[in-house]
């Protein structure tokens, strides 16, 4: 209710005239409807923005590089494994 005095109040000292309830509620109602439709185009440039970033990773090699990397170590940690294992194999029988 405090907010709504000063809003009056606000109006009354910009327009130098008293303000109806009416123009007060029409002004509420405008000022609602300019805050709804801020946020709506926040929300559709944000969803705009993430839709070009999932288009740009999908579209980025970087995937692809680090599942060849994964798949090169993996096998070269499985070659050391088995060289480590031959070779205790073979110096244990030696």
């Amino acid at each position: 209710m405090m907010a709504w005095t000063l809003y009056a109040a606000l109006l009354v000292f910009i327009n130098k005239d008293i303000v109806s309830p009416q123009e007060m509620s029409s002004a509420l109602i405008h000022d609602k409807l300019f805050i709804k439709t801020f946020w709506e185009q926040k929300i559709v440039s944000h969803n705009h923005m993430r839709e070009v970033e999932e288009d740009r990773m999908k579209k980025s090699a970087l995937t692809k590089l680090r599942d060849e990397w994964l798949l090169r170590l993996e096998t070269r940690t499985k070659h050391l494994k088995n060289f480590g294992d031959n070779h205790g194999a073979n110096s244990a029988t030696a």
